[in-house]
């Protein structure tokens, strides 16, 4: 069953060579690089368009040539668009590959990896804005903070983990930008259908379970993500006790 909150096209895997040259104006002006969680606008940036984007994904490329072609043609794309590109620093699998895109349009890239993956074999060699963290929580919270959104790409554990802190503190209202999953080939139809589980099952809002929206191209996933609003009530404020019956 299709998740309500899934936009589909009429495309299953996105080829090679098939993302939109339509190009947008970057907005001005240049983020500081602090420590601090900034509040967005309703998801929307200004004329409905990002500034910059944190994408999560692999360090791995997966076993089909077309996700790392994938990661490579959204990163791309975004730079078309005058988006920055926000990521885990990375020079290998997937992570490389969208950080290639990006630089293969002239794009701004800023990579964040913290001090035990700063080594030859794993940092991008051509990212000049490389921010080096000291810890893993520290790379989060910096990308986090850099970004208007955060999109995720196909990816194992650490991707998983990046999407639903961010999902987490939305939830919590420390932040109100909007996040999405590229859902190529269905990739990730089950994580979907489990958050759809956890709403009927009563450990999940369905206003909540919107904070993700999912597409299975970049162009739907970016026009949803412009679209998203956060919910106006938060979950806290509906938060009851209850008592256990005996």
């Amino acid at each position: 069953m299709v998740s309500p909150f899934t936009v589909r096209s009429k495309q299953s895997f996105l080829p090679a060579g098939n993302l939109s040259e339509d190009s947008l104006s970057p907005r001005a002006g240049a983020h500081t690089g602090k420590l601090r969680l900034r509040r967005g606008i309703g998801g929307i940036m200004r004329g409905g368009m990002f500034k910059s984007l944190a994408v999560y994904c692999g360090s791995s490329p997966g076993n089909d040539a077309r996700y790392v072609r994938l990661a490579y043609d959204t990163g791309a794309l975004l730079a078309r668009r005058g988006i920055r590109l926000v990521y885990g620093g990375g020079g290998v699998g997937m992570m490389g590959a969208v950080a290639d895109g990006a630089l293969s349009q002239g794009g701004e890239v800023t990579g964040v990896i913290p001090t035990f993956l700063n080594t030859r074999e794993l940092l991008h060699p051509g990212v000049t804005d490389m921010r080096v963290v000291t810890t893993m929580h520290e790379r989060k919270l910096l990308m986090v903070d850099l970004a208007d959104g955060y999109l995720a790409l196909p990816g194992g554990f650490g991707t998983l983990d990046e999407l639903f802190e961010v999902l987490t503190w939305s939830q919590l209202d420390i932040h109100n930008r909007p996040a999405g999953v590229l859902n190529v080939d269905g990739y990730y139809d089950g994580i979907l259908a489990c958050l759809d589980g956890m709403v009927a099952r009563g450990f999940l809002r369905a206003e909540d379970r919107a904070r993700l929206v999912a597409a299975d191209t970049i162009e739907a996933l970016l026009a949803a993500m412009e679209e998203w609003r956060a919910p106006e009530s938060l979950k806290f404020s509906l938060a009851r006790r209850v008592k256990v019956l005996e």
